[in-house]
């Protein structure tokens, strides 16, 4: 007869270990449109359509009128801007 610790340290020995696994960053966060961008930094819609179009371009995807921007990215162009 074994005991359940006894029963899992032998099932244990027997597997293969598995190696840990760096996480995969995760999925990217989006925000849609020129509200997003307001509410995500705060900003009147003017300055929220300046900032698509010069700081935040690289992280923003456009479809017709459909506006996509990556959360994650914006964040960093934003706080790596050149202020003057």
């Amino acid at each position: 007869m074994l005991t359940v610790g006894q029963l899992k340290e032998i099932i244990a020995s027997a597997m293969p270990k598995q190696e840990e696994q760096p996480k995969p960053e995760a999925t990217p966060t989006y925000i849609y449109g020129l509200a997003g961008i307001r509410e995500m930094f705060g900003v009147s819609h003017a300055t929220a359509q300046k900032l698509k179009d010069t700081v935040l371009a690289p992280a923003v995807k456009q479809y017709g009128r459909k506006i996509v921007v990556d959360a994650r990215m914006a964040m960093q162009l934003f706080q790596n801007r050149k202020r003057g």
